[in-house]
């Protein structure tokens, strides 16, 4: 079949069944009018001889030729617009290699790209790499090929739109050489001085005009099908388009969101009713068909009605619903701004003078019910600053915001609106918004899943779980002492370690470890609500826990008291490191001792690790040191056992590092607020909006405190239960692989070389200079080498986990820290479940083995929740840091602070900074072109910037020292500190 027949197929196909076979539509093709086209009549005028002979003439002269290549022209505005994000277009980015295919996203297939600034189909040539950044080269319909993130990607079609000798011919791996040096490998010549020859050349662009024709094509009949999604369906006696759509999806509790999926939300509005009527054969959307993209498109250009998935959305397809509640809370604000309600206009008038009593100490009054929408709107603009949909909500934002602006204010946008929050009393100084943007983006989530996530907890679970109670006569009564091992302040302690002599240098290491399923049901709401916060989030402001806090960090806490739940991890392990033999139980627990990590530092007689204060020391009087639990006293006995484990503990290390793996060290900086006040809860939530203003505190007044572990130790308590945990979850791994369950191993490939790595830090270089016996190199020597680094994957069978130094893929799960991840309660569901099938026993709480169609819905969507913390605990640390730097050079040292002169950093005094990166463009200030910098006295990680890259190239090498100096700080949207470079 000729390809261009074979493209005609597989195009009709995508359309549903009864739109193409049942009403097929036939167009009689009209004679072009080119008189009526160019503005003439349609009859031909009757010509003098004269003038025609003056136009045969004309026709022989020789026409002037221009020279012009298309890429003569440059880039198009559209890429210019997409590419507004420092070293995003992929030109004088650094290092370009080719990358590794993403599963989904292989060469061929045609997906949909979408940013604010717009929405585009092209279709994936092959993935690369750009500045170590994975990425996608993406060929338009226009010609142009552009590199593109992953999470650009909104929509995925089919693999079979684009034929495999289509899409196996528009692309070659030399091409990348012309790449690299600026030059147009899209709508340019390829014929004159390819690299792949003229010929495939040649081919090459035929098969992409080809593959644009296609394009073009999708996005016509897109088109025509939006035009019938829009108009509804014939009888159907409910409208079309996107309002009907919603009010059909909207759930009847006002305050309630719902979810829906392109293809359900096309079908809903093909069709002629929810029911098939007699003799009706009722239409099937299949996802990634055409008109499901024809839905999507619709869906994502209403954000006031519904919202796509914040992650890989390419995957998800999910929108949420907006609730009545929420869309007539937009719609009345909005009508109180345009018209100038009364309401609105005291409320700026109140605003006002809360705004100025905020700032002096006067009283504040509480806010009436349509004040408090008034505020959630300016609130909601911190959370919904969308990066594929328009954010609705931010010009109603921006539109209240600008009547408490003055003329000295450059632009109202989303930089002004965590200040004047501020000045509210809304949105405390020492607030990041990250408490509030991880509960309601885990709301949210639930509502996508088809659940409501509850916003208290009330009574938590005091009893088992009936179905696990069952299981009691699997669970022994271990006397081992088991070392509960922690820092001071820790409350979820998780895991413990016990050891037991097994003869000659062999040892049985048996890993304790806290079993919270015992009294949660995997379809419970607890176990919902913990899915979806997919762990316990860590912040300055305090913990978001994924489990109530009366439960992890109470009945079910290791030491807590005698007789408590586990599941016990056990390894034979000898004084070399290998591992003769494991095991997997249930127990409880009877003889623990709780300590802390310096303690059994003190014991093993293991040095502190170095800390300095850059900043200065709080005085100990002036600190707010938290609530200590209850611990106990080591003793000479258990200093025997403890130098035994970790002993074991060395040996395991060094095997698992002998081939493969790497662990950093550099240092690592913590920032704090010792007077910090309490925190709303949820902002983002209007039920939970506070009533009242909350009085400032005002910047100079934040008490911080800023340590900086110059190196951490390489053998130490830390290190030594970290091995044994790591051990714990590969004895985990194991009982999965051989019971075949599906769980959610973890692994990655090798770090691999660049064209940029230097010859003295190449992966072999690094692996040889790691310190004996472990994982650990130079954060900083990672960095200057360019190293490619694998992503971290998931997968429900077995795979090598490279990084770990797991390179044999036997497999790895977490399973030893079930109270704060609930990967590691999955874990203990599906272990349970084989333990009670093997014994004859009935189900446990999880109600047995779920397969992998079970489980990976979960685990994604846990997944996608860790994912939202690891992104607000680093922007949680910046904006805490930009506070401290923003505090410390505008003003003097704050009272209360003891500082050592050794120590000190004068952030107005050149400093010593690292290059650990080749320059790249990025967007105007104090670039354009930039390199990035490891500041080693601070523990912070920044760029400088250079006006071109010639100076960049000269001034910064990558790895050398040069001098830098605090620039200045941004706070919102995104905290930033900027250096600059001190020739």
């Amino acid at each position: 079949m000729r390809p261009h027949v074979e493209v005609r197929r597989r195009l009709a196909a995508l359309a549903p069944r009864r739109f193409n076979a049942t009403h097929p539509v036939r167009r009689k093709r009209e004679p072009v009018n080119d008189g009526a086209l160019y503005g003439g009549s349609h009859k031909a005028e009757t010509k003098t001889q004269d003038a025609a002979a003056n136009m045969e003439n004309t026709a022989k002269l020789p026409r002037p030729q221009i020279a012009f290549r298309a890429e003569d022209a440059g880039a198009s505005v559209e890429r210019k617009e997409f590419f507004a994000i420092p070293g995003e277009d992929g030109y004088d980015s650094g290092e370009i290699s080719p990358g590794e295919v993403t599963p989904g996203l292989e060469p061929g297939r045609v997906v949909e790209i979408r940013r604010e600034t717009g929405n585009y189909v092209g279709v994936i040539l092959a993935p690369i790499t750009v500045a170590l950044k994975e990425r996608l080269l993406l060929l338009r319909s226009t010609g142009e090929i552009w590199p593109v993130s992953v999470n650009d990607v909104q929509f995925v079609m089919p693999r079979s739109l684009v034929p495999e000798d289509l899409s196996a011919n528009a692309w070659h791996p030399d091409l990348l050489q012309l790449w690299k040096s600026g030059d147009d490998i899209g709508v340019g010549d390829l014929d004159e001085g390819s690299i792949i020859g003229p010929r495939q050349a040649r081919v090459m662009l035929t098969v992409r005009r080809k593959i644009a024709t296609l394009l073009r094509r999708v996005l016509r009949e897109t088109e025509r099908m939006q035009g019938r999604l829009l108009g509804g369906s014939v009888d159907s006696g409910r409208g079309g388009g996107v309002d009907a759509l919603w009010e059909a999806l909207v759930p009847a509790d006002s305050s309630v969101r719902g979810s829906t999926n392109a293809a359900a939300a096309a079908e809903f509005l093909l069709n002629r009713s929810d029911e098939a009527q007699e003799g009706e054969k009722r239409i099937t959307v299949r996802p990634g068909t055409l008109p499901a993209y024809a839905a999507h498109r619709m869906l994502m250009d209403r954000p006031d009605l519904f919202l796509a998935a914040d992650i890989s959305m390419w995957e998800e397809q999910t929108f949420l619903v907006r609730s009545r509640a929420d869309v007539e809370l937009h719609n009345r604000v909005e009508r109180w701004v345009a018209t100038r309600d009364p309401i609105f206009l005291n409320f700026v008038d109140k605003a006002q003078a809360v705004r100025a009593s905020t700032k002096t100490g006067g009283a504040l009054p509480e806010w009436t019910e349509e004040e408090r929408d008034i505020l959630y709107t300016l609130t909601l603009a911190l959370f919904e600053r969308r990066g594929t949909q328009q954010p609705h909500n931010l010009t109603l934002a921006c539109s209240i915001a600008k009547w408490f602006s003055s003329s000295t204010d450059a632009k109202i946008y989303l930089e002004f609106m965590g200040p004047l929050l501020n000045d509210l009393g809304v949105l405390p100084i020492y607030d990041s918004s990250m408490p509030s943007k991880l509960v309601e983006s885990a709301s949210r989530s639930a509502s996508m899943s088809g659940f409501v996530m509850p916003t208290e907890f009330g009574e938590t679970v005091t009893e088992p779980v009936a179905a696990d109670a069952a299981l009691d006569s699997l669970r022994q009564d271990f006397s081992h002492r088991v070392y509960v091992i922690d820092d001071p302040s820790a409350l979820e302690l998780d895991d413990g370690i016990a050891l037991e002599p097994a003869g000659g240098d062999q040892y049985w290491v048996h890993m304790y470890v806290a079993d919270p399923t015992r009294f949660i049901e995997l379809e419970g709401t607890l176990s919902q609500a913990a899915s979806v916060m997919g762990t316990s989030h860590y912040l300055n402001e305090g913990t978001v826990p994924m489990l109530p806090p009366s439960l992890a960090g109470g009945k079910l806490s290791l030491g807590a008291a005698a007789g408590q739940p586990t599941l016990v991890f056990s390894a034979k392990v000898d004084t070399q490191g290998a591992v003769h033999d494991w095991k997997v139980g249930m127990g409880f627990t009877k003889n623990t001792v709780v300590t802390t990590y310096d303690a059994v530092n003190t014991v093993l007689g293991i040095a502190s690790v170095k800390q300095t204060r850059p900043f200065g020391k709080l005085r100990d009087d002036l600190l707010v040191r938290p609530t200590l639990r209850a611990l106990d006293t080591l003793a000479v006995e258990h200093k025997s056992e403890l130098e035994t484990l970790m002993q074991l503990s060395l040996a395991l290390r060094a095997a698992r590092y002998k081939d493969a793996g790497f662990e950093w060290t550099g240092p690592i900086p913590s920032v704090g607020v010792h007077n910090m006040g309490p925190v709303p809860r949820n902002l983002h939530d209007r039920a939970s909006f506070p009533a009242a203003p909350h009085p400032s505190s005002p910047l100079s007044q934040l008490q911080f405190s800023y340590d900086v572990v110059e190196r951490p130790l390489t053998t130490s308590a830390t290190t030594m239960v970290t091995e044994f945990m790591v051990l714990a979850n590969q004895v985990a791994a194991w009982f999965c692989s051989e019971h075949n369950l599906p769980a959610a191993f973890r692994g990655s490939g090798p770090v691999t070389n660049t064209q940029a790595t230097p010859a003295h830090l190449t992966v072999e270089r690094l692996l040889a200079a790691r310190v004996p016996g472990t994982g650990f190199v130079g954060m900083d020597q990672a960095k200057i080498g360019a190293l490619l680094f694998p992503t971290t994957q998931l997968s429900p069978t077995p795979i090598p986990h490279w990084l770990m130094g797991l390179a044999g893929g036997a497999g790895y799960v977490w399973a030893t820290s079930p109270l704060r991840r609930y990967d590691d309660m999955l874990a203990h569901w599906q272990i349970k479940g084989a333990l009670a099938a093997a014994a004859g026993l009935r189900a446990g709480s999880g109600g047995g083995v779920l397969s992998t169609e079970a489980i990976w819905p979960l685990v994604m969507r846990t997944h996608y929740g860790q994912q939202r913390g690891r992104t607000a605990q680093r922007t949680d640390n910046r904006y805490f840091a930009s506070l401290l730097f923003e505090q410390r050079a505008s003003g003097p040292l704050p009272e209360g602070y003891e500082v050592d002169p050794a120590e000190a950093v004068d952030l107005h005094a050149p400093m010593d900074a690292t290059v650990t990166s080749a320059p790249y463009y990025g967007l105007a200030g104090a670039g354009p072109y930039f390199v990035n910098i490891s500041v080693g006295r601070l523990g912070l990680v920044s760029s400088v910037g250079f006006r071109t890259l010639a100076e960049a190239e000269r001034a910064a090498r990558i790895g050398d020292t040069i001098r830098v100096v605090f620039d200045k700080t941004e706070i919102w949207p995104l905290p930033l500190i900027s250096m600059k470079y001190a020739a």
